[in-house]
């Protein structure tokens, strides 16, 4: 066979292949949604190995709880006295207002330049009334008030 004939087979097989794949049906088996909930939070003063960040925290539909967010494990990049980032990793939990809750792991860095922290990860538990959030992914970028120990953000689950 030559080889512009071995080409032309092989288009054929892909187009083929793509038409194919396209036309299986997909189930969707959770219906998705991306939530940003608002959330305030302040630096609680306490050592690291204690809960470092607790705030408030509301929904697109107003419900209220407290947000936690405790650091396990940290280190920087750059010279002791003024390191330029801060790697981060750890917990966080959601305690709702009306007994519910949602908990989650997270990593971040911190960039000291701009004083503006990112931090993804995913929530790994939740109550009842939260479940349809289970394995669900969060997402931040905030800017840091490094005099007040404060940080502002939408704290977005996709």
């Amino acid at each position: 066979m030559k080889m512009s004939k071995k080409v032309g087979v092989a288009i054929v097989g892909i187009i083929f292949l793509v038409a194919l794949v396209s036309a299986v049906p997909v189930d969707a088996t959770k219906e998705f949604s991306v939530h940003r909930w608002w959330s305030e939070v302040y630096w609680t003063g306490a050592p690291f190995s204690d809960i470092e960040w607790t705030g408030t925290i509301t929904t697109e539909d107003g419900k209220e709880g407290t947000i936690y967010w405790d650091n396990l494990e940290s280190f920087v990049l750059g010279p002791e006295d003024a390191p330029k980032v801060q790697k981060f990793w750890g917990v966080w939990w959601i305690d709702w207002s009306d007994g519910g809750y949602i908990k989650g792991s997270h990593s971040g860095s911190y960039t000291s330049a701009i004083s503006q922290c990112t931090i993804n990860g995913h929530i790994t538990e939740t109550s009842a009334d939260w479940s349809y959030l289970d394995g669900r992914k969060i997402h931040t970028v905030n800017y840091v008030d490094m005099v007040l120990y404060y940080i502002a953000h939408y704290l977005q689950i996709n």
